[in-house]
């Protein structure tokens, strides 16, 4: 195999692939990546058994043929060569050499017949969104994601889509859920695991995130994978076999206490509580008519009060709540206007954002 890329491009190709080879781990073939380089292209593909990426770019394919050689040493040694020049990489039966300007270096090859089979992708999806769309859907929920291994359904997200288009995401840790909604087009035949829904792993929604642009993106399910295609990638990712919980009976429907409060305002209200928390983090949140108030306190003795004006005209309700939680929520939601809404002191409280009902952030109480 002999070929020559820009240096930019393959740095940044290498950047994504190491992100996903196992640096540590009984399965040591992991660590590498491989490297295909036929018709003008080549296809630089890790995995780590449960996230498979494939990567794509244009290059001046001289000797056709395929490496698997040490993710994170050819990425570090790629990174290390000035931006701008021109890399020609090519290999013998045992090693891969590097030569930039005045630098060349030798690289061991592994034996690739070691190295899980990653097939090439050949389906027809039916459907499609935009990937920043998709994007921002992730990084808005991934945050209550569980990293409890003992519930392993709760360590991913719930994704459906529906034969109209309606695309859904949900994660909870059993102390808060997050609910966003956006939409897909579907084309043909929608894949059956899509209507019912499956688990992603959320280790595979961060990934993704990473590598999602403003382009259209395929979405598919695969024999036992779920699977994004686009123009300079694809990617495959086992799903959590289990039964995600009935979300819809946990989302308050019509709280008889409802805020409306400037996001920045609350933003404030909660970083002014955040050296006054106690162990457990709670805070306490008190409505009354034209102001939302927060107390707090720790265990020195140390307290502090503070209230900022709000949209209410209801009794007076109190509840409290997890600081870090409300923190998380206020920083990912996005939107200038959000909505408090509270049921009683001892159920679950929502935040939303007041523009949309496609994005509902669910908080349980704390003891007081």
């Amino acid at each position: 195999m002999k070929f020559s890329i820009d240096r930019d491009s393959f740095a940044k190709l290498l950047k994504k692939i190491d992100s996903v080879c196992t640096k540590n781990g009984s399965f040591a073939i992991l660590a590498n990546c491989l490297i295909e380089a036929y018709d003008q292209q080549i296809t630089i593909s890790g995995t780590d058994h449960t996230f498979t990426l494939r990567v794509f770019s244009k290059a001046s394919v001289i000797e056709e043929g395929k490496v698997l050689v040490n993710a994170k040493l050819l990425s570090d040694t790629i990174q290390g060569r000035p931006s701008g020049t021109e890399v020609v990489l090519s290999s013998n039966a045992s090693q891969l050499q590097v030569v930039c300007g005045n630098f060349k270096s030798r690289l061991l090859l592994a034996d690739d017949m070691e190295y899980p089979q990653i097939p090439a992708y050949e389906a027809t999806p039916s459907v499609t969104m935009n990937g920043l769309d998709l994007k921002n859907l992730i990084d808005k929920i991934t945050f209550s994601i569980s990293k409890d291994e003992t519930r392993p359904d709760f360590t991913g997200a719930f994704m459906t889509i529906a034969h109209n288009g309606k695309f859904q995401l949900v994660s909870t840790d059993g102390h808060r859920l997050s609910r966003v909604e956006s939409e897909a087009t579907v084309k043909g035949k929608l894949a059956s695991n899509f209507e019912r829904g499956i688990i992603i792993m959320g280790k595979s929604l961060s990934e993704i995130s990473k590598l999602l642009t403003d382009e259209e993106i395929l979405l598919d399910f695969v024999k036992d994978k779920f699977v994004i295609q686009a123009e300079s990638f694809v990617v495959y990712s086992n799903i959590i076999a289990g039964q995600f919980p009935d979300f819809s009976k946990v989302i308050p429907q019509n709280p008889p206490h409802k805020a409306v409060i400037r996001r920045e305002d609350f933003v404030g209200l909660i970083r002014g509580a955040m050296n006054y928390t106690s162990k457990t983090s709670v805070i306490r949140l008190d409505l009354a008519p034209g102001k939302l108030a927060i107390s707090s306190y720790n265990q020195n003795g140390e307290d502090m009060s503070d209230f900022v004006s709000c949209e209410y005209d209801g009794s007076g309700v109190s509840s409290g709540f997890n600081y870090n939680y409300i923190s998380q929520i206020l920083s990912v939601i996005g939107c200038d206007v959000v909505s408090l809404e509270i049921v009683d002191p001892d159920s679950p409280a929502v935040i939303r954002d007041v523009a949309t009902d496609k994005l509902d952030y669910i908080i349980m109480p704390m003891q007081l």
